[in-house]
């Protein structure tokens, strides 16, 4: 998702992130959970989080546990962009191509 936090809130911000990526990176099917800002606009940050089916992620949101953990993150922002994405292509250190996924 795209989070802008509320000024003043930014650090509460990452540290309310990173105690929902820890718990959500423990559960089954859950892979990469990172959150970059935006460079060009430092004010907006960026969560990515993979996961192996998307089965997974509808597993993950469904529990009660997530809505209490995720109820904690908004509390620092002032926009949030909830997105749900699927991979298309990726390039890999091991071949340094792309690739096209189906």
């Amino acid at each position: 998702g795209i989070w802008t936090p509320s000024p003043g809130t930014h650090e509460a911000f990452i540290q309310a992130w990173g105690e929902l990526a820890d718990w959500a990176s423990s559960l089954p099917g859950a892979q990469t959970l990172i959150l970059i800002r935006d460079t060009r606009e430092t004010e907006r940050d960026v969560s990515i989080c993979s996961w192996r089916t998307d089965a997974d992620v509808r597993v993950w949101k469904a529990t009660p546990e997530f809505r209490e953990r995720m109820a904690q993150v908004p509390r620092y922002v002032d926009d949030s962009q909830p997105t749900e994405l699927t991979p298309v292509a990726c390039a890999g250190s091991r071949d340094n191509g792309l690739e096209t996924l189906q």
